[in-house]
């Protein structure tokens, strides 16, 4: 009985170690590309519904991200990624972690897509990536947002989106030059027309990424959205800090630095058509288990609007109205913060945010609000998360604060091409959201629940006002070394009979 008894535990041991050296030789192979060798080379960056960002989700729970990352980053950089995988190996492989495996398989997965990784002493001057993606893609019920101000007269309602039923396909390509220098595209075909959804160039300036193309921008902690821009593509230029800053003498004690801006311009609107678009975030760690953030946006300007003019630029950016009577720009600004609570083994993050929207007194007086935690490994399952989410736009509150996501002058609100960039509530609502996910080796599941009551003063008002629950799974499996498939369904449905659904299909893998 001790013989075997003393080979399980050799046997265990063993495999133990194996996957040990497994996790550190892959974080070592991504370390070689992202880490000190390029640690500010320009990458690309990933969409908020990438298998990755819950992985980093996850890790930061744990305490496994590297010091100064920032949490609100809702489409990281591929770079981001490589670094926080190859630090959580290294700290997991120390500290006996339990994510170790999944951060094993995390690693593995994404060497496999990214194909960036080799070791310095032979890494090329210029690194050439060719992907392919087919799918199919069907959604039915969709309602754009509504245009206007008061829904007595002059509110237009939401009107309906045309429903897709369609093939895709899709080749991109990029290339690294050297570590100064990312350029990217991606064409794609769907009901027989083509389209560019993404194409970016990126250039390393000194400690800074400077962007210009089509990119996913999202800004903040949520995990159903964020009360400035939740996510969506843009148009336009963009600076990033390349990793985070690290502030000396007495301003040290704010910890990192990460602070990013985004320049577009939107279709919005009617009278005033094509504002700009201007987006900043800081986030600052002054201690490992917590960090603040703040989140602003503005839409300013466009044809028909009062001039942009160093008077309006400078009231702009103090918070103040311009314009002869307060046309020029509609501000929406949100802080946030992140507390990972010090329970031993437990790996929990709660997180905040808190909103207005244009005026002075708003966030009192009709503050946004975003609560949420998750635990980012199940005790005795670590395979599992789990999170919950609560939030809340206070309704028209009559007292002199604008209604969220709407403006008097800017009448197509918070909005591009009649899509939210804040939060998919449309303002004047709650909502409650529960998510769950699964990683097992080469699959990653998970799954969401919301129910929502929107107030008459929503962007999707009349049409989606009232109670509404819903629900979306997805998957994602890799089928072989370069290549997976995923597949999403999406449904929810109104307390007076609407119902809007989804489903999607697609097969990705790596040619080059």
């Amino acid at each position: 009985m001790k013989t075997v008894l003393r080979r399980m535990l050799a046997g265990t041991l063993r495999a133990r170690a194996a996957l040990l050296a497994r996790a550190l030789l892959v974080g070592t192979a991504v370390l070689a590309t992202t880490g000190p060798a390029a640690a500010q080379a320009p990458t690309p960056t990933l969409a908020p519904d990438h298998w990755s960002v819950g992985a980093l989700r996850r890790l930061d729970a744990a305490g496994l991200l590297p010091p100064g990352s920032d949490w609100g980053r809702r489409a990281p950089r591929e770079g981001d990624v490589g670094r926080a995988l190859a630090h959580a190996a290294v700290v997991a492989g120390v500290q006996d972690h339990p994510l170790l495996p999944l951060i094993a398989d995390w690693s593995v997965r994404f060497v496999a897509e990214t194909g960036t990784v080799a070791l310095p002493v032979l890494a090329p001057a210029r690194v050439v990536r060719i992907t392919a993606e087919g799918g199919y893609r069907y959604r039915t019920g969709v309602v754009l947002t509504g245009m206007g101000y008061e829904n007595v007269d002059n509110w237009t309602g939401a009107p309906p989106a045309p429903d897709t039923a369609t093939a895709l396909l899709a080749v991109a390509i990029g290339t690294r030059v050297r570590e100064r220098a990312w350029l990217g595209a991606s064409v794609e075909a769907r009901h027989g027309n083509m389209r560019l959804p993404a194409a970016e160039a990126v250039v390393r300036l000194g400690g800074f990424h400077l962007w210009g193309g089509r990119r996913v921008v999202g800004m903040g902690p949520g995990r159903g959205g964020s009360i400035v821009l939740s996510g969506t593509s843009l148009d336009g230029v963009g600076l990033a800090t390349a990793a985070p800053l690290e502030p000396s003498g007495f301003l040290d004690v704010f910890g990192p630095l990460s602070a990013e801006f985004v320049l577009s311009r939107l279709e919005n609107g009617d009278s005033i058509t094509e504002p700009w678009f201007a987006a900043t975030r800081l986030a600052i760690s002054p201690h490992p288990r917590f960090g603040f953030g703040l989140t602003r946006g503005d839409i300013f300007g466009g044809r028909g609007n009062a001039p942009i003019t160093l008077e309006h630029m400078l009231k702009l950016l103090v918070g103040k109205h311009s314009g002869e009577v307060g046309e020029f720009n509609n501000l929406v600004l949100a802080l946030d913060a992140r507390w990972r609570p010090p329970l031993g083994a437990l790996p929990l993050r709660l997180w905040l945010e808190w909103g207005l929207d244009d005026s002075a007194g708003a966030i009192s007086n009709s503050p946004a609000n975003v609560v949420g935690a998750e635990l980012g490994a199940v005790p005795g399952l670590p395979q599992l998360a789990l999170g919950i989410e609560r939030t809340w736009f206070h309704p028209d509150c009559r007292c002199g604060n604008t209604v969220w996501y709407r403006n008097w002058a800017l009448t197509g609100g918070w909005t591009d091409e009649r899509r939210p960039l804040g939060h998919m509530l449309g303002g004047d609502g709650t909502e409650w959201r529960g998510d769950a996910r699964l990683d097992a080796g080469r699959a990653t599941l998970s799954a969401a629940g919301w129910t929502r009551e929107r107030g008459p003063h929503n962007l999707f008002a009349p049409e989606r006002s009232g109670r509404a629950t819903g629900g979306e799974v997805r998957a994602a499996i890799r089928l072989a070394a370069r290549w997976s498939i995923t597949g999403s369904a999406w449904l929810e449905e109104g307390a007076d009979g609407w119902r809007e659904h989804a489903l999607a299909l697609r097969l990705r893998g790596r040619l080059h």
